[in-house]
This record gives C-alpha cells, sequence and structure tokens, in this order.
C-alpha cells in the first residue's frame, strides 16, 4: 500500500478516538470532537487512491530444449580386437510462439551438429549436421481449420565427406594425411539448402498433431559450392547447353573441380508442399516427436515426392539425463548417389537413411505464464 495513504489513515483514526474521548469528558469536549470529526473527514476525503496497473498482456510463449551427447570405447589389450572412438553431438530445439485472438505465429529453429574420432581413421569426421528453421504464420478460420503460410529453410553448417579406404605402400597403416587426402566431399554449407514459402491450410485436430497443406508452394534449391551441382541436380547454364562442347570433366572422386561452373548455383521450384508435425508425451519421463515434409515439383516430374522424415524419442532417466533414438530418412529424384559398389558416371537415386543412438545431458528452459 502507498505509504502517505497508509499515514493518513492512521492519522484519521486518531483524531476520530480522541474526538471520542474528549465527548465523553464534557460539553465544550463535544464541540472539540465535532470539529476533530470534521477535520478528520476532510483528511480521509483528500487521500488519494492507490492505483491498481493491470499487468501488460504477454503473447509470447518460448521454450529451448538443449541436448549433449557423449560416447567413448577404449580398448586395452583386446584379443577380440576394436578402435577407440569418442562421439560428441548436441542438439537444440528452440520454440518462439506468438498468439493473439484469432492470429498466430510459430516460430522453430533445430540445430543438430556432431563429430566422432575413431583410431582406424586419425582424423574428426562430421557424423550429424542439420540446420531446420520454420515459420507459420495463421489466422483461425474454424475450430480446426486455420489459413496459413508457411516458411522453411533447411541446410547443414560445414563441408560433409565420405572416406574411402586409402591406398598406401606395403602394409602400413593409412596416416591421418592419407585419409584427409582421400576423402570425398559431399557437402558444404548452402549446398545445398532448400529455401521454401507456401500458402495453404493448416489442419489442427488435436495438440499433438498439426497438418499443413500448401498448394502454392514456391522455393529455391541452392547448391553454392560450384563442384556439387551436378550431383545435385543443377540445370546447364544457358551458355553450356551444348553437352557435346561443354563435356563433364570429373577426376577420380567424382568431384567436377573443372566444368562445375557449367551449372547454375540455384533451382527455382513450384508445387505442392505438405507437412505433418506430430508431438506426444506419454508420461514425464518418454516423450516423441516426428515431422515429414513431402513436395511435389509441378514444373518437373511432379509424379517424384521429395520426402524428408525426422523422428526423435527421449526417454528421461533422471532430471537431467535422458537416452535419446532419433532417425533422418530422405528421398530425391534430383539428387544422385555413387559408391564403391556402383561406380558409374551419374550415380543412382536411392533412400537416405541415418539413425543414432545416444545417452547425454538434457535441460529445458521455458517462460514462465
Amino acid at each position: 500500500m502507498n505509504v502517505k495513504v497508509l499515514r493518513c489513515a492512521v492519522l484519521s483514526t486518531v483524531s476520530v478516538l480522541l474526538s471520542f474521548v474528549a465527548y465523553a469528558q464534557n460539553d465544550s469536549g463535544r464541540k472539540d470532537a465535532q470539529s476533530a470529526a470534521a477535520a478528520a473527514a476532510r483528511l480521509l476525503t483528500q487521500t488519494e487512491e492507490t492505483k491498481v496497473v493491470a499487468p501488460k498482456p504477454d503473447y509470447w510463449n518460448k521454450s529451448l530444449m538443449t541436448n549433449l551427447n557423449f560416447v567413448q570405447s577404449s580398448f586395452t589389450n583386446w584379443a577380440k580386437g576394436g578402435y577407440n572412438n569418442y562421439a560428441l553431438s548436441t542438439y537444440i530445439d528452440g520454440n518462439a510462439n506468438w498468439k493473439k485472438n484469432e492470429m498466430y505465429w510459430n516460430n522453430r529453429l533445430q540445430l543438430d551438429y556432431g563429430f566422432l574420432y575413431s583410431a582406424d581413421k586419425p582424423i574428426i569426421q562430421k557424423n550429424k549436421d542439420r540446420i531446420l528453421f520454420e515459420s507459420t504464420w495463421g489466422y483461425r478460420a474454424t475450430k480446426t481449420l486455420n489459413y496459413s503460410a508457411k516458411f522453411t529453410f533447411l541446410s547443414q553448417f560445414a563441408n560433409g565427406y565420405s572416406y574411402p579406404t586409402p591406398a598406401v605402400e606395403g602394409d602400413e597403416e593409412p596416416s591421418s594425411k592419407d585419409w584427409r587426402n582421400a576423402r570425398v566431399l559431399k557437402s558444404s554449407l548452402l549446398s545445398p539448402g532448400t529455401v521454401n514459402l507456401g500458402l495453404g491450410i493448416d489442419w489442427v485436430p488435436s495438440k499433438w498433431l498439426t497438418v499443413n497443406l500448401a498448394p502454392i508452394t514456391g522455393g529455391f534449391t541452392i547448391v553454392g559450392n560450384e563442384k556439387l551441382r551436378k550431383n545435385y541436380g543443377m540445370e546447364r547454364r544457358k551458355k553450356y547447353k551444348d553437352e557435346d562442347a561443354y563435356k563433364d570433366e570429373k577426376d577420380e572422386k567424382g568431384i567436377y573441380y573443372t566444368t562445375g561452373n557449367y551449372y547454375k548455383p540455384a533451382r527455382f521450384e513450384f508445387g505442392a508442399q505438405l507437412t505433418a508435425d506430430a508431438k506426444l508425451k506419454i508420461n514425464d519421463n518418454f516423450e516423441g516427436s516426428t515431422h515429414l515434409l513431402l513436395f511435389s515439383n509441378y514444373l518437373k516430374n511432379p509424379q517424384n515426392l521429395r520426402v524428408n522424415w525426422d523422428t526423435r524419442m527421449m526417454w528421461k532417466l533422471s532430471r537431467f539425463f535422458s537416452l535419446n533414438i532419433t532417425t533422418n530418412l530422405i528421398y530425391d529424384d534430383t539428387v544422385l548417389i555413387t559408391d564403391k559398389d556402383h561406380e558409374d558416371c551419374n550415380g543412382h537415386r536411392r533412400t537416405q537413411f541415418a539413425q543414432a543412438l545416444q545417452f547425454g545431458f538434457t535441460y529445458t528452459f521455458a517462460s514462465k505464464k
């Protein structure tokens, strides 16, 4: 309470009590009592009212989940054989969602990065790398349907390689330098990268499931590194359309070091996109989420769907530690993949799959409501 108001109230109470005492003594005291009472009334009317300020509404709901995993294996005089190895990975899942009346704006950023070191390949190798940002604006149309505009960005942080066994003389073990010289570049920052903006509707039948259908979706697939453009299906520049005059040349690793500039750095795509996000919390210790993205390019082979499907399950073992299982599935008919069993000139279209089982530290920061 305001100090000034409290002081005035106390003085008024004392004045009233004194007036009653004076009233009980004599007639002249009654006059004094009446005067004191009138003065107290005037004082009370002059007292300032305490103003209650309503808290400013907060339309944001924010959270940040962090996960750090470490794996280590060591072998000493182990008869069955084995190599010492270490692996470290981190995952960050940040959400910032705004909602006011019928309008909302949801933002989610997922960052994945990890590397490993094994004594049989004495170099640091990347084993996880992903940047995924999604931003959705929506306006409620019915109880379960919303008009929406969805922006998606997908890429990776650093160079990614495959590691064929290097050729060395005699029975010597390949050195770290041999492994670095033999590795084959497969990806890098914005090589590839995809940017999409889709207009459509959100279907939200329950709190744990959201399905977005965007029949009007435009975007770009970006391959900034010239050496990788051919393998990621980039189109030839107009100047180099004649394949007989400008033939592709690649080295023994299948990298187009000298002719990659024949291809465009980006490809425009226009089509339809479907995304589904599901997040279930079975109890306080077990939860899982999955994200499915399907895209059909109206401009080229619309029957061939591009698929990105990520799943993550977390089992909390204690307050700060958890067991995590992740899977990543990708199919893109524009990406050509080669390996040691299929060393043809163009590669093949294949389903890509990655899986990881990890134990580590997990902590979530969340805004208070």
